[in-house]
């Protein structure tokens, strides 16, 4: 009877301790997980089959094993074979594997590179693997040589990105080279780093074509003509001695082109165009219009033209011609727009002592009455001369008899009048007059290369443009009375003489024109003389091939931003 009861205890502690480790890991099921960092790595090549870099490859299939499990994106336009195959290789994924069998027969005694893009993903957060490569050859040892470069925006001569860089071999095959990147894939390739750098491995002895361009489809292919582009002036030839390459990147300026005519609203239609116009004709079918009720804006940008017009209609026809050989016609059906308001708005609150005060509007004007505006200061009153320029009717001066340091401006209802049978209802505005002590002024001389047009643009705190020149050789600008601030400067060597920053064109193998910025800040301070000296040397321009003669040139002092 002991026995038992001994026997019955123990079998009951063992229940019960039993009951007690299920109870605590019930309990701990229950409990959230603590998360741990956010993964931040991305996936890893482990092991490959046949290994990564082999030679004296016969295998049709390879596996590639990785360190977690993965996802592909768009592997049949990420995932490029060079040399190219002709039939792809079948490609499958299967968890932390990616199966490879090749359809073609490989050629002897060649390096073969299997470029992954950014295909390669984790399955959980979706990190790149950016430009993993699988390398093999068919012969005894694997081509060893090596490009690399950096590529810059012609216009702000920063590093650029986001942007696919493509060598395509070239041989007594291979079509146009202006075809190239329109229906070949290139035979190497590589993507722009977030410095504008690349770097391209394993290539062969060979002539190849090398540009850069915006892959915006992900086929490795240009489609529309509009996208980024950067390319070499000539062809270039694989060695251990090639030296990093440089290239600029633009987009070619459009074919003048009209795109349509739209009516926006009340009494204005806008007419846009593919690029700026600085002259268009508009001529109304049918019946002309009443010159006075008629007026073109082109606005700041000159590639939208605003018509306005007072006689209202069902609907109107255009011929717009006179530029470039536009020749078109645009038709529309007028909507019901509500009459607009007439709003005046000040351009600038600081003023100084040669400034006009100049009020914006946003209709066209018809008139304005001089008395109706009043300038003053504490208990003081003054007269002020108001007027608008006929070749500027959106736009109010005003010319103060006395301009105090701190004044205001009143407005009377029905000062200015404007299309529409608008009138201005009654307004204030403050100002402030900046006296000289106020303001800076800058001597800066630019010291160009003999032969040299250039175009100088000074760029005001904001990034507005301040004042715009056209010089050959060398010039000296002096700006008297100027806000102080943080203003740029920017030479566009003006190769074609139209006094502008003209793009470039693959077609044409013109290259974009160079742009030279002065890498330090020009800083005005108030009642202060700032001297300066930009001195520009010659040097062979970016993306051209610096065998040539021509050579655009570069700042020397300060050292220049581009260097």
């Amino acid at each position: 009877m002991k026995r038992f009861s001994f026997l019955f205890t123990l079998l009951t502690l063992g229940l019960l301790i039993i009951f007690f480790e299920a109870f605590l890991t019930s309990c701990a099921s229950r409990a959230s997980p603590g998360g741990g960092p956010k993964d931040t790595l991305a996936p890893v090549l482990d092991t490959a089959f046949p290994p990564n870099f082999s030679t004296g490859f016969k295998s049709n299939t390879i596996e590639l094993v990785f360190n977690e499990y993965l996802n592909l994106k768009s592997p049949g336009q990420q995932i490029l074979v060079s040399p190219p195959l002709e039939n792809k290789p079948d490609i499958q994924l299967k968890g932390k594997r990616i199966l490879i069998e090749l359809e073609d027969s490989l050629l002897a005694n060649t390096t073969y590179t299997i470029s992954f893009g950014t295909s390669i993903t984790d399955y959980t957060e979706g990190n790149v693997n950016k430009n993993f490569k699988y390398v093999f050859s068919t012969g005894t040892f694997i081509d060893s040589l090596e490009l690399s470069g950096q590529v810059y925006d012609a216009y702000t001569n920063e590093a650029d990105k986001d942007l696919l860089v493509a060598l395509y071999e070239i041989n007594s095959d291979t079509i146009s080279l202006d075809s190239l990147p329109y229906k070949k894939i290139p035979t190497y390739y590589s993507y722009l780093s977030e410095t504008g750098t690349f770097q391209m491995e394993n290539l062969k002895a060979s002539r190849f074509m090398i540009i850069a361009f915006e892959d915006q489809r992900g086929d490795f292919k240009l489609n529309s003509g509009g996208e980024k582009i950067a390319f070499y002036d000539s062809l270039i030839v694989t060695s251990d001695s090639l030296p990093p390459l440089r290239l600029t990147s633009f987009k070619s300026e459009p074919t003048y082109k009209f795109y349509r005519a739209r009516h926006s609203g009340y009494g204005q239609i806008d007419f846009n165009f593919s690029r700026a116009v600085p002259d268009i004709k508009i001529e109304r079918m049918g019946a002309p219009a009443n010159p006075d009720s008629v007026f073109l804006d082109f606005g700041e940008n000159k590639d939208t033209l605003t018509y306005w017009f007072t006689d209202a209609s069902d609907s109107l026809g255009f011929l717009i011609s006179g530029y470039e050989g536009i020749n078109d016609t645009a038709r529309l059906f007028l909507r019901d727009y509500q009459k607009p308001a007439l709003k005046l708005g000040l351009e600038s609150a600081e003023i100084r002592l040669q400034d006009s005060i100049v009020f914006n509007s946003n209709l066209p004007l018809r008139s304005v009455y001089p008395d109706s505006f009043l300038v003053f200061s504490g208990k003081d009153t003054f007269t002020t001369k108001a007027f608008i320029q006929p070749e500027m009717p959106m736009k109010v001066f005003l010319l103060p008899s006395k301009r105090p340091t701190d004044f205001k401006i009143s407005m009377r209802p029905g000062a200015v009048t404007a299309w529409f049978n608008r009138s201005a209802d009654s307004s204030e505005w403050s100002l402030k007059t900046l006296n000289r002590e106020d303001l800076g002024n800058l001597d800066f001389t630019i010291k160009g290369e003999p032969g040299f047009t250039y175009v100088l643009q000074l760029l005001g705190p904001s990034k507005e443009k301040v004042m715009e020149k056209s010089f050959t050789d060398s010039t000296l600008v002096r700006l008297r009375n100027y806000k102080p601030g943080k203003y740029s400067a920017q030479l566009v060597v003006d190769e074609n003489g139209d006094n502008r920053w003209t793009s470039g064109d693959f077609f044409t193998r013109k290259q974009p024109e160079p742009i030279l910025k002065y890498s330090e800040p020009i800083e005005i301070r108030a009642n202060w003389d700032l001297e300066l000296e930009w001195k520009i040397k010659p040097q062979s321009g970016k993306g051209r091939d610096p065998s040539k003669k021509k050579t655009a040139p570069a700042s020397d002092a300060p050292a220049p931003s581009e260097e």
